[in-house]
């Protein structure tokens, strides 16, 4: 993805198709010692991958004063050749403040030409994060989900918003509250990326994501949004689990909350969500199971379904993988990491979650991105 870029590092990535066939792909570039720097950065195929573009700069600053992070694509289902590109740029300021403001960027032209601008300003010291648009294929109105974080007097509340817009991303709605976000035991991210990521789970510090991790989709025919997230409120804020809610008018008004994972006393993190041709909705999410030996930590990729529109989700859930030592995996800013988000798509009625799992006696390559194949049973 670098394509000859002056880049060390190239992480996040994200692809969308267009309904012409381009594929638009997304990624973080850093430098973190010559001339450190971040941009985000678009390259495109016409022809299902067999090649790609040269890498596009969308935007790019010196780390002293920014830091471009977690960006986003979605490619417009309707309109050819246009597609958006939304992420957090954190700005330092003097004296050990912020403001990190929402970033949009569009291209009319197949991704060779962008132009972008602010599109949610969170207030001085506070934080936007996981930016994400989901279009609506039938009327092309554009969802965009992000987490606000309010710092006040030390304190942080963590909220999933939502905009939207009816002009392909010209101008957007007031945000909107899906839900306050219920934090278990976290780590801070530290001075202008003050962000509640991380949880201890037997005095273990595990690194879910810069931010609580959340996932939204769209029914294609009906416009239901659905959406899961991180969550403690199941367990009076002991334990991190999965949550989901969803919303029929649009994200007006949400559905209660809803508890995807099996109650077992033991934190489940990371959740992806997917719908098939079916309208069946699935979530895929790490849990962590029971130790041992004790100097272990393993855990489990899990996959539920909801025949019910995301009211309730099935029992038992569905393994994908066998437990895998999280104490082998790469210790990253504060904790035990495995990405910062994994990945799910659907082809007709099968769902296809991909994830990362731990390889506990390779030394120099301590994950890998696996595939799994789920086709659920007629009810």
């Amino acid at each position: 993805m670098s394509g000859g870029l002056p880049y060390e590092r190239v992480s996040d990535p994200w692809i969308s198709f267009g309904p012409e066939g381009t594929a638009y792909v997304s990624a973080l570039n850093v430098n973190l010692t010559t001339n450190p720097s971040s941009a985000v950065t678009i390259i495109t195929s016409k022809n299902g991958g067999k090649s790609w573009s040269n890498p596009i700069i969308i935007k790019k600053d010196p780390i002293a004063s920014h830091f471009n992070d977690k960006e986003s694509i979605t490619a417009d289902p309707i309109h050819s050749n246009v597609a958006y590109v939304v992420w957090t740029r954190f700005t330092f300021l003097a004296n050990n403040r912020f403001n990190n403001p929402t970033w949009f960027a569009k291209t009319t032209d197949g991704g060779q030409t962008w132009r972008s601008k602010i599109i949610f300003r969170p207030g001085l010291g506070n934080n936007t994060v996981g930016n994400i648009i989901v279009a609506n294929p039938k009327n092309g109105i554009l969802y965009h989900f992000f987490i606000l974080v309010i710092n006040k007097n030390g304190n942080k509340t963590s909220f999933i918003l939502l905009q939207t817009s009816k002009d392909q991303g010209e101008t957007w709605s007031q945000a909107r509250i899906v839900t306050t976000i219920f934090l278990p035991v976290t780590l801070s991210g530290g001075s202008g990326l003050d962000l509640v990521g991380s949880f201890s789970y037997l005095s273990v510090d595990i690194r879910s994501s810069i931010t609580v991790t959340f996932s939204p989709t769209i029914h294609p025919k009906t416009g239901t949004l659905y959406i899961t997230w991180e969550d403690a409120r199941f367990s009076d804020g002991q334990i991190t689990e999965v949550a989901s809610s969803f919303s029929t008018d649009g994200g007006q008004t949400w559905s209660k909350p809803t508890r995807v994972n099996h109650s077992t006393g033991k934190p489940a993190f990371q959740p992806t969500i997917g719908l098939n041709d079916r309208g069946i909705v699935g979530i895929s999410y790490y849990q962590f199971t029971n130790q041992a030996p004790t100097n272990s930590l393993p855990v489990h990729y899990l996959f539920k379904a909801s025949y019910n529109g995301g009211k309730s989700y099935t029992n038992p859930a569905i393994t994908i993988t066998r437990p895998f030592n999280m104490l082998t995996a790469p210790f990253v800013s504060g904790g035990f990491f495995v990405g910062d988000y994994q990945g799910m798509v659907t082809i007709r009625d099968t769902f296809y979650p991909f994830f990362t799992k731990v390889n506990s006696k390779r030394e120099t390559n301590r994950t890998n991105i696996f595939v799994s194949r789920i086709r659920l049973p007629r009810r």
